[in-house]
């Protein structure tokens, strides 16, 4: 009955537009099951915008979208439509207040990970489409007509999915559903599908697209170094790259990214998981890479796979041991950011994460270095944060004390330089001032628990 009314207000949408000027009408003061009673009394879908009071795309779409008159009569003969507030203001209304609960069940049930976010139920409650981010007319108007569309629902795909009768390109779409609907397992189960059935058994042309890379890369755990994408990305990477790189402002080299990772993934994970780690011999693995690859740079790809793995594992001393290595064969350039990622970031997940004096070291050097390749106060300031912290942790308080004081000194140079005044409570935007507090009370400025 809802489809065949909602074709119907489909296709007398034009004349309808000569009457009516309004758009979504949303109901309020009802709590979740209420919502639920309704919908199922009057025999309509749910449309549940999920929004943040902060969020500028959901003003956004308030003002260009859920007010637009087309919206107004495709939706509210059809849809019960609610709004529902994921953070809390003191400014709240009563109404509001009073769905706080049914809120935090909603973001838990549903999974909202992102603002703003669209929830479309049937009469009956049950989720049929998720969807999030802003969106234009054109954008919102197709999901609400796959919502009407039974066939096109997320349970009616999966079902039909189950009993063989989608073809590879809505087996796609259902993977990209699949994600968004947070059916994680499912998803990963769908990819397996796709590349084995699908992406495995066609042509070179045929793989070499840029959704077909950009898939391959989002489910790297799936290439193996027996793939025709690993043997092409090996031979041909620049052809790779430009075909990846199409369109992008920035451009990465993805096709090194790939092979690296598909050989750490075999030669490392694989191996080290497998045996006692004391037996892993580094000039060993380099040598056979070398052999099994000789395009690549064996010693770089092996180093980088080590420090990943020890990080993954939260083997700090391993770690600091491979990373200072890694440093000393690839130091990171002067240019851009790279000492703040290539330095400052490895030193301060070591000082986050332990307290081994050893480790200390090895960050307490890398900051130094990084500190050095950008002497410009505006480039290091949180340099000296860092370094602050990292003595603060080895128990040379005084020093760090000093060098917190440092910092915020450069706070207040960089902030007078722009010709404004320093206020230490309002313009301490990195927090030194809090640390400093810390510091002298001899509490951890590192994370606890």
């Amino acid at each position: 009955m809802i489809k065949n009314l909602f074709l119907i207000g489909i296709f007398l949408c034009p004349v309808i537009l000569m009457a009516q000027s309004q758009g979504i009408t949303f109901t309020d003061g009802l709590s979740w099951k209420e919502v639920q009673l309704k919908a199922k009394a009057e025999n309509k879908f749910i449309f549940m915008d999920v929004y943040a009071t902060w969020c500028g795309p959901c003003k956004q779409m308030d003002r260009e979208i859920y007010a637009h008159p087309t919206l107004g009569d495709l939706m509210n003969p059809y849809f019960i439509s609610v709004k529902v507030q994921m953070d809390t203001s003191k400014n709240d209304s009563q109404k509001t207040r009073s769905f706080y609960k049914d809120a935090a069940f909603i973001k838990y049930q549903f999974h909202i990970e992102s603002i703003p976010t669209f929830l479309f139920f049937n009469s009956n409650g049950e989720l049929l489409n998720k969807d999030a981010g802003a969106k234009n007319i054109k954008e919102f108007t197709s999901i609400i007509r796959d919502v009407e569309n039974t066939n096109w629902s997320y349970p009616n795909q999966v079902e039909r999915y189950r009993k063989n009768e989608l073809n590879y390109s809505d087996i796609r779409l259902l993977y990209k559903k699949a994600l968004v609907m947070n059916e994680a397992l499912f998803a990963d189960s769908l990819a397996r599908d796709i590349k084995v059935n699908f992406l495995d058994k066609i042509s070179p042309d045929s793989l070499l697209k840029k959704d077909n890379l950009s898939f391959l890369g989002k489910n790297i755990n799936l290439v193996s170094s027996n793939d025709l994408i690993f043997k092409l990305t090996l031979q041909s990477p620049r052809q790779v790259d430009s075909i990846f790189n199409e369109g992008k402002a920035t451009k990465i080299e993805w096709a090194d990214w790939l092979v690296s990772i598909v050989i750490q993934h075999e030669e490392i994970d694989n191996v080290l998981s497998k045996r006692d780690k004391r037996t892993f011999n580094f000039d060993r693995t380099v040598k056979k890479v070398k052999l099994k690859y000789p395009l690549v740079n064996a010693d770089k790809i092996i180093l980088k796979g080590l420090y990943f793995y020890y990080a993954s594992k939260r083997d700090w001393i391993n770690y600091s041991i491979y990373y200072d290595k890694f440093l000393t064969n690839y130091p990171p350039s002067t240019e851009g950011n790279e000492a703040f990622f290539a330095l400052n970031s490895p030193a301060w997940i070591l000082f986050s994460s332990t307290g081994k004096e050893q480790c200390l070291k090895f960050a307490l050097k890398w900051i130094e270095k990084a500190i050095k390749i950008k002497p410009q106060l505006n480039d290091h300031i949180q340099f000296l944060d860092t370094r602050a912290n990292i003595l603060y942790r080895l128990g040379k308080t005084d020093k760090a004390i000093d060098q917190e004081n440092v910092a915020i000194e450069g706070e207040k140079i960089l902030t007078e330089s722009k010709g404004q005044v320093f206020d230490p409570k309002k313009d301490d935007i990195y927090g030194f001032g809090k640390v400093l507090e810390k510091m002298r009370s001899g509490l951890p400025t590192w994370p606890t628990k």
